[in-house]
C-alpha cells in the first residue's frame, strides 16, 4: 500500500510539477502545469480516488488488526511528505503570501495588518503573492512565525519556499505525535489508528507538504492544548489554545468548551479557580506578547471577509442568487447576516447541549462539541478552501472509528475532488457553464456526501435504538407472561390441594 501510494504521488504530482524547474515562474496553477484537457482531468480524478481508496483500506485494516508493524504506519508518510515537498505550490499561492507578509515586517519595516504587499512592489516576491491587495487576515502569532522564517529565506526564492514547506511539514508530523500521545492516554488501543488517519491523509499531505498551508500550525497548538488536558496540566490548555487562535481564528470556538470542561472537573473550588483564573491570565499575557509588536488587535477579516471572498460555500450560492436582485453591498450584508445568525444559533445550541452534560462531561464530550462547532463553521463560512478540512480532521482523528471520524474522512475526499471542479472542469467547460453552475457543482460535491452520511448515521442510530427498545419490551413482556403463567399454575396447584 505504501509503495503504490508513493508511486501515485510521484507520478501524478512530484514529476510533472517538480519545483526545481518551475519555482521561478509566478502564480502557476495545476492546469497551466499539466494542461487543460479532459484526459488529464480524468487521470487526476482517478489518482485522487485511488489515494483515498488505499487510505480507507489502511484505516479498515488498522481498525481490526493492531498487530501491523509500527514502522509501516509511521515511515511511509515521511516519504510521501518528502515527495510532495518537491512540487510547485500550485494549489493556492498562500505560501508566497506568507513570505511576502513576513518580509513586510522584517525587510521593509511595515505592519502587515495595516499595509498590503502592494505597498512594497519592489520586493522580489511581489509578483508571486496572492491576495496582494489585502492586509493580513492571519493572527499575530502566525505573522511572528512568518517574519522569523522569512529572515532565514532572505531574498532567495528557492530557499524561502523550502524553509516554509519544512516548517509546516514539521508542525504536521508534530501534530501526528500529539494525536498518538493523546490517544495513548484516552484510547490506548487506537493510538496507532488515530495517528495513521492523520499522517496518511492525502488531502493533508497535499495541502501541507505540497502547498505549504499554515492551517496545521493552528491545529498543532489546539492538539497541544488537548494533550495538556489529558495529562492533567490544567493551567496550560487555555494559553496554548490562545496561541492557536492567534494563528488563525477558527479554534476560538473551542474556548467556551474548554472553560465548561474545566469547571465540570471533579475537584475543589480552589483548584478550579487556579486553573481558570491562572489560565485566563496566561492567555491575556500571551495575547499581549504577540499583539504588541504589531500595535493592533488580531484581525478577524478572514471570518466574513469582503464581497469578493466568496467561494465554494452555500453562502456563495446565496450571494450569487441575490446579486441579480440587490446591489452588491446589500447582497453582501444579507449573506453575512444570514451566516452570522445561523452559525450563532447552531453554536449556542451545541454549547448548551454540551453544558447540560456538566455532571458527566468527558473528553469525548468536549471533542464532540468541538467537532460539531467547527463542522458548522466550515459549512457556513462564505469562503471555503479544501485545506480548511485540516481544522476538523485534527479533532476527528481523536474520535477514532466514530461517525465523526468517517464524516471528516469523507469530507477530506470530497474537498480534494473539488480541485478538479475549479481547476479542470471550469477551465475546460468554462465557456459553456456559468459561474453559478460551477459553484453549485462544487458545493454539491463537497458538502452533500458528508451531510448525507451524517443524517444517515443519525437515522441508523435512532433505528437501532428503537429496535433495541422494542427487543427489550418484547423480552420484558415475555418475562411477564412467563411469571403470569407460573402464578397461574401456582394458584391451580393450591386449589387442587
Amino acid at each position: 500500500m505504501a509503495g503504490v501510494t508513493l508511486a501515485l504521488y510521484l507520478v501524478a504530482f512530484s514529476i510533472p510539477s517538480f519545483l526545481g524547474g518551475l519555482y521561478a515562474t509566478p502564480q502557476l496553477t495545476w492546469v497551466t502545469i499539466v494542461g487543460s484537457r479532459l484526459d488529464v482531468a480524468l487521470a487526476n480524478t482517478a489518482v485522487i480516488i485511488a489515494l483515498f481508496a488505499l487510505y480507507y483500506l489502511g484505516y479498515r485494516v488498522l481498525a481490526v488488526n493492531a498487530q501491523v508493524p509500527v514502522w509501516a504506519v509511521y515511515l511511509p508518510p515521511v516519504t510521501f511528505a518528502l515527495a510532495l515537498m518537491a512540487i510547485y505550490p500550485f494549489g493556492g499561492w498562500d505560501l508566497f503570501l506568507y513570505i511576502s507578509q513576513g518580509r513586510l515586517y522584517t525587510t521593509h519595516d511595515l505592519n502587515p495588518f495595516l499595509v498590503t504587499p502592494q505597498d512594497a512592489p519592489s520586493d522580489p516576491f511581489f509578483a508571486y503573492s496572492s491576495w496582494w491587495p489585502h492586509p493580513s487576515t492571519y493572527g499575530p502569532a502566525w505573522q511572528m512565525i512568518a517574519s522569523l522564517v522569512s529572515l532565514i529565506g532572505g531574498s532567495n526564492l528557492w530557499l524561502s519556499i523550502l524553509v516554509f514547506k519544512v516548517l509546516v511539514t514539521v508542525f504536521f508530523f508534530a501534530s501526528v505525535v500529539l494525536v498518538y500521545l493523546i490517544l495513548r492516554t484516552h484510547h490506548p488501543e487506537a493510538r496507532h489508528l488515530g495517528a495513521f488517519l492523520m499522517a496518511w491523509n492525502p488531502l493533508l499531505l497535499f495541502e501541507i507538504a505540497g502547498n505549504g498551508h499554515n492551517d496545521i500550525v493552528m491545529v498543532f497548538f489546539a492538539l497541544l492544548s488537548i494533550y495538556l488536558l489529558t495529562a492533567k496540566r490544567l493551567l496550560w490548555p487555555l494559553p496554548l489554545l490562545t496561541i492557536s487562535v492567534l494563528v488563525k481564528y477558527s479554534f476560538g470556538l473551542l474556548v467556551p468548551g474548554i472553560l465548561v470542561y474545566l469547571l465540570a472537573l471533579k475537584s475543589s473550588p480552589r483548584k478550579k479557580a487556579v486553573w481558570l483564573l491562572g489560565g485566563l491570565a496566561l492567555s491575556a499575557v500571551t495575547v499581549g506578547l504577540f499583539v504588541r509588536p504589531f500595535g493592533m488587535a488580531y484581525s478577524l477579516l478572514a471570518l466574513f471577509g469582503l464581497e469578493e471572498l466568496y467561494l465554494s460555500s452555500p453562502a456563495t450560492l446565496l450571494y450569487l442568487a441575490l446579486q441579480g436582485n440587490f446591489p452588491q453591498y446589500a447582497a453582501t450584508t444579507i449573506v453575512k447576516g444570514v451566516v452570522v445568525l445561523m452559525l450563532g444559533t447552531l453554536y449556542v445550541i451545541e454549547l448548551a447541549r454540551f453544558a447540560r452534560e456538566h455532571r458527566t462531561l468527558t473528553l469525548d464530550s468536549l471533542l464532540r462539541f468541538g467537532f460539531q462547532a467547527v463542522f458548522f463553521l466550515l459549512l457556513l463560512l462564505p469562503r471555503f478552501h479544501p485545506w480548511f478540512v485540516a481544522w476538523l480532521l485534527g479533532i476527528g482523528v481523536l474520535m477514532v472509528d466514530s461517525e465523526q471520524t468517517r464524516r471528516v474522512l469523507l469530507l477530506s475526499f470530497t474537498a480534494f475532488l473539488s480541485h478538479i471542479v475549479f481547476y479542470f472542469i471550469w477551465s475546460i467547460y468554462g465557456e459553456q457553464l456559468n459561474y453559478f453552475t460551477i459553484e453549485a457543482m462544487a458545493n454539491a460535491l463537497i458538502f452533500a456526501p458528508p451531510l448525507f452520511y451524517w443524517f444517515y448515521s443519525r437515522a441508523r442510530v435512532r433505528k437501532l435504538l428503537l429496535a433495541q427498545k422494542e427487543r427489550t419490551i418484547a423480552v420484558q413482556e415475555a418475562e411477564i407472561g412467563r411469571l403470569k403463567a407460573l402464578l397461574s399454575d401456582s394458584r391451580k396447584g393450591l386449589k387442587t390441594r
